[in-house]
């Protein structure tokens, strides 16, 4: 279902994963993130991070059950950039203690900051916040933690503010790139005022306008975009909540 499932203004709404079950029947986009309360950490983040790992990521990558804790944050560690693959970015790390090295594109998870404090409950929140996902971090979005994969980088010549504009400049979601929504992750507001019909409708495809670049935004990595889609601008719009359009689609 996962990956059949329309972007329809309905099912977008419909498979939100802050929903355990659907009509009686498990949500196969539910994310237990949704239902986390997130409080700040006593251990300075310079060296290891908070990732939360949706659920989701096993479909994608079934051996890496231990990353996956019903939103829980892992500690991670050695943090190392590994390119672009497929319109995403890669990074690999160790975690917390840990030998065994794993490697993840930047969409199946989340950066939670040690300062960062999340309260209350999201889903109670639904009918006032644009986005669940833009209250978390990403990967490539926090300075502390692009120190450490410039420490670890393989290319000691490169200095750091050009490692920086490489990330930027190979960052797949971009001002002027076409994207659609991610299901479970996306949820269009604008959809309550969608009759039966319409709300049957494909969700239009989006186009990124801009990066924001809100006060202290870098303080809690937050790396967040403003979208057009079908002329209707949405800010705050978390990476995670978006795919690329592939230009033969």
């Amino acid at each position: 279902m996962k990956k059949d499932t329309e972007k329809t203004w309905s099912n977008l709404r419909k498979f939100y994963s802050c929903y355990p079950d659907i009509a009686g029947e498990k949500n196969p986009f539910f994310e237990p993130f949704t239902h986390k309360r997130y409080n700040p950490s006593r251990i300075k983040d310079n060296r290891r991070f908070r990732l939360i790992f949706l659920n989701r990521t096993l479909d994608e990558y079934p051996e890496y059950k231990t990353l996956v804790r019903d939103g829980r944050p892992v500690w991670c560690e050695n943090m190392k950039y590994e390119g672009v693959s497929d319109n995403l970015r890669y990074f690999s790390f160790n975690l917390r203690g840990g030998k065994k090295r794993f490697t993840i594109s930047e969409n199946y998870c989340f950066l939670l900051p040690s300062r960062l404090y999340v309260y209350p409950s999201w889903p109670s929140r639904l009918g006032k916040s644009k986005s669940l996902c833009a209250r978390l971090g990403s990967v490539f979005g926090y300075p502390e933690l692009l120190k450490d994969m410039y420490r670890n980088q393989d290319n000691t010549n490169e200095k750091f503010n050009d490692f920086l504009q490489r990330l930027k400049e190979e960052s797949p979601i971009k001002p002027g790139v076409l994207v659609s929504p991610r299901v479970g992750l996306f949820r269009p507001i604008a959809a309550s005022n969608k009759s039966s019909g319409a709300a049957a409708e494909m969700f239009p495809y989006g186009l990124v306008i801009r990066q924001e670049t809100a006060k202290y935004q870098e303080l809690y990595g937050r790396e967040l975009f403003t979208v057009s889609f079908g002329g209707n601008i949405i800010e705050n719009v978390h990476p995670i909540e978006m795919e690329i359009v592939d230009p033969y689609e």
